[in-house]
């Protein structure tokens, strides 16, 4: 799923002023509302590799994109939008040590996590 373009809506108030407010059509799911068991796997991995900054995102991620490799054993997804090409400057991966079987690794750039690569585990939840 892509994410949506913002809009701006505006309307006049009960005084007369202008109002405005930035929208988006069809946002995409919050991870921790899709997959709730990962998001507090996430959280509790990130809390223990002393990541705390990148914990605290972890409540407000999207599911954006999931990976088109076709590969049986990949779940990754994007959380930002997909970039063209590497991800350049400002990019480390943080490999997380999971509770259950398989990997864990998140592209994070200039501090913010923008892809979760899942490989290896059981279907998500």
């Amino acid at each position: 799923m892509k994410a949506s373009t913002p809009y701006r809506r505006s309307w006049l108030d009960f005084t007369g002023r202008l109002m405005s407010l930035t929208m988006t059509q069809d946002e995409p799911p919050l991870l921790s509302d899709k997959w709730p068991h990962l998001a507090a796997e996430l959280m509790t991995a990130l809390r223990e590799e002393e990541e705390s900054d990148l914990a605290r995102q972890v409540g407000t991620l999207h599911v954006l994109e999931q990976c088109d490799c076709d590969d049986d054993f990949c779940q990754s997804f994007y959380t930002a939008p997909k970039p063209n090409g590497a991800y350049g400057p400002g990019h480390r991966n943080v490999g997380l040590s999971p509770s259950r079987p398989g990997y864990l690794i998140l592209d994070v750039v200039n501090g913010t996590i923008m892809y979760i690569e899942v490989l290896y585990r059981p279907p998500l939840t």
